[in-house]
């Protein structure tokens, strides 16, 4: 008989069975990282109940029960015996054997068994701050691939701990996350098989001995799939695909960045010194030099062809990209002040994003009562899912030069818009970089690590539903959020279907523009109307991060599906960025000499601000017990994005015009020039580097506001460290290439010539 001491060790995994064991068993549906899921609900909320509604006995017996696990002089009996009997009907012969050595290792004391159990996910310390993830250890459970006990898998295995009290949001259960070493040759099924066989011959035991005073039982939760670390097996065909023109950028690069080096060596040494014919170094004028080029080219290449294949590996060198980017100038007429909005909008969003990740579901925080309640009770945190508004920035800057350049142009065409060159050139800007960033997450990045915290959703949501990126519909479907390909890139599907519409209204404002305003005010009240009418009928909250980043469970995802992604309703900001765009165009502002200009700036930076801070603060008191009504919940949902995008615009107008004093100076400081031009690769690639990172590691965070700033500062400061590589490689290069076949085609100087 055994010692009741011991059955403490079974009570972490009681009931683990269920009659439904193949229920969501790594279908590509299920073995999701879902970033914002049902499976960790309002975990702050369930922290603070759990601590409010239990008596200090409860909590004794609770801690006791939670401190256990299984005792291997327990669990491998009992696999023995199920083994001799042969009760473990339906599991794979590979499985039971690798059972098999494990019982054997034990019974002959070698260190690899020990080992093995040792490696099982284990209650530590802070329950109670809301440690409910017990990894176990991940290396420790696959280096014994060399041992007597063979191949071993690692898996997490999602558990409800229910309790004989009610629970705050989460009535009387308690989700808990548990990692356990297997076989590696088992399957899911016979992993629940095991488990269920096993705790059926020991919780009659465990539940008749009275040993604790609190009972919680521990089952499957079937709702959260098993979660199993990404095994690499090596790329497929499509893998090795983006692999091979992966290569080929970088091949054309260097071969690029060494031709364009060579020419210009042979210019400065031989072409230059042979025209000048000035021992004292006299300059030469440039039309001289172009001359040279042009006879030198003549000369030595000796075919127009093998000409146009210079120009076009010089497109790739970085002797040309890398100035590009870092060049300080911009052209005259430009809106100087939009290069600081943009790099500290991008900030604001990886901000955001890294909060985000910490607090979702992936639960890498180890003290998650301090993190959540240190965090989201404070004033000063509003600014983080304020981030939130940072996009509508974004699609208000997009609209606003779409329009003012758009306009322009109009004027050298006599009001005509090429409809079919502004499509086509707008899908050539955009998509290379962003096909090679969705490509790279997809094939690539799920080969780059490993570890307790690696389960790859990309492959199995893009094998499905990778098109639906590449034709720029991703925001619309597939509905269900947590099944995106490449979730971040739901703002370039948005951006793209507005701009669509956009010469629409561009054409109105520029042939008669009442009727171009009245459209897009028009066009803004339905989208407010849209987006308030989904709110409301679905009773949509609007505080999406009280208790916990997306612990609103399935509410969270359907309202960032059908408002937050939706372009029906995030279009008021669009909007707002084109008429802006008509009126710093038409360069509308109170005459010079009024009295009335520096009351009127002064009037535009009130309103700016304060549509600014409402949005960002608004929400400050429900994260402190006001439950808004639903009218006040469907207002901010509908209104919010597009006050945020006026309040943007209205400092825009002001720095513009020269009334934004020491803002302006900040905003259109020189050094914003080069990180604005990297901010959309920084958006691209950011997630990436913060999921690496994150996922990569093999142990929980402890959370402090200074260990967040290092985390923050690493996640931006390698975003736009890659954001150089690939800005530089595959962004620049290829906008080079447009260009070059643009000037090959004559269409840029007949376009010039308009």
């Amino acid at each position: 008989m055994f010692d009741l001491y011991m059955l403490r060790y079974v009570l972490l995994i009681l009931l683990l069975s269920s009659s439904d064991v193949t229920a969501h068993m790594f279908s590509s549906d299920d073995v999701t990282a879902h970033m914002f899921s049902s499976d960790d609900v309002t975990a702050h909320n369930t922290i603070s109940a759990f601590n409010s509604n239990v008596s200090s006995a409860d909590l004794y017996a609770i801690v006791n029960q939670w401190a256990a696990n299984f005792d291997p002089d327990l669990v491998t009996s009992v696999w023995s015996e199920m083994i001799e009997e042969e009760e473990l009907s339906g599991i794979n012969s590979g499985c039971l054997a690798g059972l098999g050595r494990i019982v054997r290792a034990y019974q002959n004391n070698d260190t690899a068994a020990a080992r093995f159990f040792d490696s099982w996910g284990k209650p530590s310390a802070a329950i109670l701050e809301g440690s409910f993830n017990y990894w176990g250890s991940y290396d420790e459970c696959i280096d014994l691939k060399d041992t007597s006990i063979n191949e071993t898998s690692y898996c997490r295995f999602p558990i409800i701990a229910k309790t004989r009290f009610h629970i705050q949001y989460v009535h009387d259960y308690l989700p808990l996350d548990v990692g356990l070493c297997f076989p590696s040759s088992c399957s899911a099924y016979d992993y629940y098989t095991i488990l269920n066989s096993t705790l059926d011959q020991i919780n009659d035991i465990v539940n008749n001995s009275g040993l604790f005073p609190v009972r919680i039982q521990l089952f499957v939760d079937h709702n959260r799939p098993l979660w199993c670390p990404w095994h690499d097996l090596g790329f497929d065909a499509g893998g090795i695909t983006v692999i091979v023109v992966y290569t080929i950028l970088c091949i054309l690069v260097v071969i690029g960045s060494v031709l364009d080096g060579l020419l210009w060596y042979y210019e400065e040494w031989f072409v230059k010194p042979n025209l000048s014919g000035d021992k004292d170094g006299v300059s030469l004028s440039i039309n001289k030099i172009d001359e040279a080029r042009r006879v030198s080219n003549e000369k030595n290449w000796n075919s127009k062809l093998l000409n146009m294949c210079k120009q076009f590996l010089v497109c790739f060198s970085l002797y040309k990209t890398v100035p590009e980017i870092f060049g300080a100038d911009h052209p005259s007429g430009a809106i100087t002040c939009v290069n600081g909005i943009r790099v500290i909008s991008i900030f604001w969003i990886v901000l955001g994003h890294t909060y985000q990740i910490l607090a979702g579901p992936l639960l890498m925080v180890e003290n998650r009562k301090f993190f959540l309640e240190h965090s989201f009770s404070r004033f000063t945190f509003q600014v983080i899912p304020g981030g939130y508004k940072a996009v509508d920035t974004f699609l208000m800057l997009g609209a606003l030069l779409l329009s003012y350049l758009l306009l322009r142009d109009m004027e050298r065409r006599k009001g005509k818009i090429p409809l079919l060159v502004l499509y086509v050139f707008r899908f050539i800007r955009i998509s290379p970089l962003y096909f090679f960033t969705l490509f790279f997450w997809y094939k690539i990045l799920p080969h780059m690590a490993h570890g307790p915290n690696w389960y790859w959703h990309a492959p199995h949501n893009c094998d499905k539903y990778w098109w639906t990126n590449v034709l720029y519909i991703n925001n619309l479907y597939p509905r269900e959020y947590e099944k995106s390909c490449f979730a971040v890139a739901w703002y370039l599907a948005a951006d793209m279907q507005l701009f669509m519409i956009s010469p629409i209204f561009i054409y109105l404002l520029y042939h008669y523009w009442p009727a171009g305003v009245m459209a897009l005010i028009g066009s803004t009240c339905a989208s407010w109307v849209a987006a308030g009418v989904i709110s409301g009928v679905n009773d949509y909250k609007a505080n999406l991060v009280k208790g916990g980043w997306g612990y609103g469970g399935v509410q969270y995802q359907d309202v960032m599906r059908d408002i937050y992604e939706s372009p029906y309703c995030r279009a008021g900001a669009y909007f707002v960025g084109i008429l802006l765009g008509f009126v710093l165009h038409k360069k509308w502002q109170p005459r010079k000499g009024l009295r009335i200009r520096v009351p009127f700036y002064s009037a535009v930076w009130i309103v700016g601000l304060v549509c600014i801070l409402l949005p960002v603060y608004g929400l400050n008191h429900s994260f402190h017990g006001y439950d808004l009504s639903r009218f006040e919940n469907l207002l901010y949902l509908a209104v919010s994005p597009t006050g945020f995008s006026i309040g943007v615009a209205c400092i825009i107008y002001a720095c513009h015009h020269g009334y934004g004093f020491i803002a302006n100076a900040i905003l259109s400081w020189k050094a914003w020039i080069p990180l604005s031009r990297l901010t959309f690769a920084v958006y691209l690639v950011h997630i990436p580097v913060t999921y690496y990172l994150f996922n990569s590691l093999h142990s929980k965070i402890i959370y402090t506001d200074y260990a967040f700033i290092m985390w923050y500062s690493a996640i931006i400061a390698w975003s736009f460290v890659v954001s150089i590589i690939v800005a530089s490689c595959v962004e620049f290069p290829l906008v080079n290439v447009v260009k070059f076949v643009l000037k090959s085609l004559g269409i840029e100087r007949r376009r010039q010539q308009q």
